[in-house]
C-alpha cells in the first residue's frame, strides 16, 4: 500500500504542471545578444513550471552560458559562452533524453553578425 502510495504521490508530481512553481532562472537579455546562440522549437510546455525545469536541465550542458524558455511562444533559447560550441542536434539529444513527451521542432543556430539558418535535427 505504501508504495502504491508513493507512486501516485510521483506521479502527481511529474505530471503536476501548475502556475505556482517558480519562475524560470532570471537571465541576462545581453548575453542573448551578444552570443551565439541555438533555438529550439518546443511543443509541450504549458506554465512557468515548464520552463523553469527546462532552463535548469539545460542551463547543466557544456558550453552553456544561459536558457531562456518560453512556453507560450514554444520556444527553447540556448545562449553559448564564448567560445563554446554546441551542434543542433545535442540541444535535441538533450530535450529528448530530459522530456520524452515534448515534440521538438526546427532549430535555429544563431551567430551575432551572420544570417541565421535552419539547422538540421
Amino acid at each position: 500500500m505504501k508504495s502504491l502510495l508513493t507512486l501516485i504521490a510521483l506521479a502527481l508530481l511529474l505530471t503536476a504542471c501548475g502556475e505556482s512553481a517558480p519562475p524560470a532562472p532570471v537571465t541576462s537579455a545581453e548575453v542573448f545578444l551578444t552570443s551565439s546562440t541555438l533555438e529550439a522549437r518546443v511543443d509541450g510546455m504549458h506554465c512557468s513550471g515548464c520552463e523553469a525545469s527546462m532552463c535548469v536541465v539545460l542551463q547543466d550542458l557544456p558550453g552553456v552560458a544561459a536558457v531562456k524558455a518560453d512556453h507560450k511562444a514554444g520556444t527553447v533559447t540556448v545562449a553559448l559562452a564564448e567560445g563554446a560550441a554546441m551542434e543542433p542536434e545535442a540541444l535535441t539529444q538533450a530535450i529528448r533524453t530530459a522530456y520524452p513527451e515534448y515534440t521538438i521542432g526546427e532549430v535555429v543556430k544563431h551567430v551575432p553578425g551572420e544570417s541565421s539558418e535552419p539547422a538540421p535535427h
